[in-house]
């Protein structure tokens, strides 16, 4: 018997903390090789098909994109250093044209940063898409990939493959410049309320005054007592970023006298906005706010609701 006992006491001095020992060794020695595998398999998970990088064209300009997507993780540059970044909202996959929302979270033009871009896109084959985005801030998906509602239209290839004709694609046409609207005739116009007061900033890359006054249908502005306009405008409030069509009547520059203008602007404040006006007489609205595609930046800051005499 106390032979027994002294095997038992053996036993539980010496054996059992050992065991104890091994087994929780064992079981630490596994637990961060599961916790690896199961990091790296969600890292390895794509987790929306339009995954990796893309390089192609923007029908119509002929711009060269870029675009690297991961995860929910969006970023895009073209050739003329028009740089965004974002994260993938909502992807939804239930028809051919499939439909994204874009939240962007960083971009060299500042207004951009925290709106949603809407965009569609379809496949051509695996690893060719087309895709039609709307201007960041304007929340409503293209209707097609034709750009005749203003979004801008890409032809795109994943990781290197090459890119169809465009003329093979029956349900992408290059856009047409737009038909010479109606004049509008003094007197005309409509939706004046937001730009109604006496306005004062200056264009983008230059440090001269302008001087914008809008009373009625009417609008007047100077810039350093030189060149000036004057005339009738409408403004199309149907969307974010506003289309305004003016007539000119009177200006410093003769050839523009009869002229349409035609402009984009987008309140960025309830007393801020920024402007992009073509030159009077070209036909078409700019079609975004960048600096170096032919239409002049304005940034302006209301002074007054009532017009200085």
């Amino acid at each position: 018997m106390n032979t027994l006992f002294s095997i038992l006491r053996f036993v539980a001095k010496v054996c059992l903390p050992g065991l104890l020992i091994l087994v929780a060794n064992i079981l630490c020695s596994c637990e961060p090789d599961k916790q690896k595998r199961g990091t790296q398999e969600d890292e390895d998970v794509p987790q929306y098909e339009i995954e990796g990088e893309w390089s192609g064209v923007e029908i119509g300009t002929g711009l060269t994109w870029q675009m690297d997507i991961h995860i929910s993780q969006l970023s895009y540059a073209t050739s003329e250093e028009e740089i965004y970044s974002g994260r993938i909202v909502e992807v939804d996959t239930t028809s051919n044209v499939r439909k994204v929302r874009v939240r962007v979270t960083d971009s060299d033009f500042a207004p951009y940063i925290g709106t949603t871009s809407y965009a569609i896109y379809r496949f051509l084959s695996e690893d060719v898409v087309v895709l039609a985005g709307n201007e960041p801030g304007t929340e409503y998906y293209p209707a097609d990939f034709t750009g005749r509602d203003n979004s801008r239209v890409l032809l795109l290839s994943r990781n290197g493959a090459g890119l169809p004709e465009i003329d093979s694609i029956p349900y992408i046409t290059v856009p047409e410049p737009p038909e010479e609207p109606d004049t509008i005739p003094p007197g005309g116009g409509s939706g004046i309320s937001e730009l109604q007061g006496y306005w004062r900033g200056t264009e983008v890359g230059d440090t001269v005054v302008w001087e914008m006054l809008f009373r009625g249908n009417e609008f007047g502005n100077a810039w350093g007592g030189s060149e000036y306009y004057m005339g009738t405008y409408a403004v199309d409030y149907s969307r974010t970023v506003r289309r305004l069509n003016g007539f000119i009547t009177e200006t410093s520059i003769s050839d523009y006298t009869g002229e349409q203008l035609h402009a984009i602007y987008q309140l960025t404040s309830d007393t801020t906005l920024i402007m992009a006006a073509n030159e009077p007489g070209v036909a078409a609205y700019p079609n975004n706010f960048m600096v170096g595609q032919g239409a002049r930046i304005f940034n302006m800051l209301k002074i007054s609701e009532v017009l200085p005499e």
